[in-house]
């Protein structure tokens, strides 16, 4: 197991962020080791800027980067990205409105006929009460991510 010389990088999906822009760009080494670990290294300073294991990558490409929207190519254009990712956000709330809405109309607090606050009957009742729970906690989440982009 020797460190293998990958290439040299000016930005990739791991390296995106400017805070790097300094050091760029990067010798990226492969250690070889059982982790799969890369080292990116600068060019200018030879610091180690950022390490990664393929362990992080793996559930990075499953998990942050769809969910931010993070594709390097689009990432590296941080206004577009910002734009993108405020009119998803922004779709995605005026839906779960739409969808606690109609939740609402179908809830009854002085009950139906037959006694119940929901029209539905079985897992369908479970499914109208549990989801205007969910619709709130997903409503909430979602604000909070479009207010963090510091839409205005």
């Amino acid at each position: 197991m020797r460190p293998e010389l990958v290439g040299t990088i000016d930005r990739d999906q791991w390296s995106v962020t400017a805070r790097y822009n300094s050091l760029r760009p990067f010798f990226l080494l492969a250690l070889g080791d059982p982790a799969g670990t890369r080292l990116y290294v600068s060019s200018r300073t030879g610091e180690i800027a950022l390490d990664t294991s393929r362990h992080e990558r793996v559930w990075n490409w499953l998990g942050a980067i769809p969910h931010w929207i993070y594709p390097t190519p689009l990432r590296a254009q941080a206004d577009l990205w910002r734009d993108i990712v405020l009119w998803v956000s922004g779709i995605a709330i005026l839906s779960a409105l739409s969808g606690l809405w109609i939740g609402l109309l179908r809830l009854r607090p002085r009950r139906y006929a037959s006694g119940a606050m929901t029209p539905y009957r079985g897992w369908a009742a479970w499914h109208h009460l549990s989801c205007l729970v969910g619709g709130v906690t997903l409503l909430t989440f979602i604000v909070s991510g479009w207010l963090s982009m510091n839409p205005n």
